[in-house]
């Protein structure tokens, strides 16, 4: 799922990219070459160098309750409420410092993401001009953040009222997804069993069929969503190109 998301993701930045300067539109096959490169995995680098935030703040995280644990079993019972109490406001601290730093990293991401994708440029060349680039427009890109925060909401609303109203649906496409999930369940049944027996067998077949019964299950969900990630791609794209094209014009002298 890691490879097609990445090698989609640049298909359809390049494409829109390629569209807004030539006008000319490219098919499945053509749009999957786009994707199909270096940069590709040049965005999935970044995207890990991103997540290095997250992966430290779990490890503190997992840090402070080692350190609340060991003052509870080996304080008193006043150490031990002090220790829960400074525990829960350093918890609510962290998480809201994350919440926030996470923002401003996704923020940042629609523009390491496209000097990679769009202008080819290698993993710590795509951070500098990308951090350069969102320096100098720093007021656009968060008003365009607004904007699309807001369409997000609406968008959650949309979906979540959609997602009772599709009841009917779910019941075909349930069925289909039964049918579906069968297969990879059979197959893990069958090779489970050869070093297994019992309940064993059963519960990886079920692990194994219940991602395939869901996918088949939320279809319309998954397709709708996925028609709105391209949707707000392309707006970063084209946010993109506007605020580089407007950096290349140069101011006219007033003349009386």
């Amino acid at each position: 799922m890691t490879f097609v998301r990445y090698v989609s993701e640049t298909a359809i930045l390049r494409m829109v990219d390629d569209y807004e300067q030539t006008g000319t539109r490219v098919g499945f096959k053509q749009g999957w070459k786009l994707g199909w490169s270096r940069r590709a995995f040049r965005m999935w680098v970044i995207d890990l160098i991103i997540s290095l935030p997250a992966i430290l703040f779990v490890l503190l995280i997992i840090g402070v309750g080692v350190l609340f644990f060991f003052s509870v079993e080996s304080g008193s019972n006043g150490l031990a409420f002090g220790g829960t109490v400074a525990a829960i406001g350093c918890a609510f601290l962290f998480i809201f410092a994350f919440i926030i730093l996470m923002i401003f990293l996704g923020l940042l991401r629609q523009f390491f993401v496209r000097e990679a994708a769009l202008e080819d440029a290698g993993v710590g060349e795509s951070f500098s001009r990308g951090w350069a680039m969102f320096k100098r427009n720093w007021k656009s890109a968060a008003l365009m953040w607004l904007v699309m925060l807001g369409i997000g909401i609406g968008f959650g609303i949309g979906v979540m009222l959609l997602f009772f109203l599709l009841i009917p649906v779910y019941l075909i496409t349930g069925l289909a997804g039964l049918i579906v999930a069968a297969i990879p369940g059979l197959v893990a049944f069958g090779v489970t069993s050869l070093f297994a027996s019992g309940p064993l067998t059963w519960i990886i077949a079920i692990l194994v069929a219940l991602p395939f019964f869901f996918l088949v299950l939320f279809s319309p969900l998954f397709l709708i969503s996925g028609w709105y990630n391209i949707y707000e791609s392309s707006v970063w794209t084209l946010t993109y190109r506007e605020i580089k094209a407007l950096e290349t014009l140069t101011p006219v002298e007033a003349t009386l």
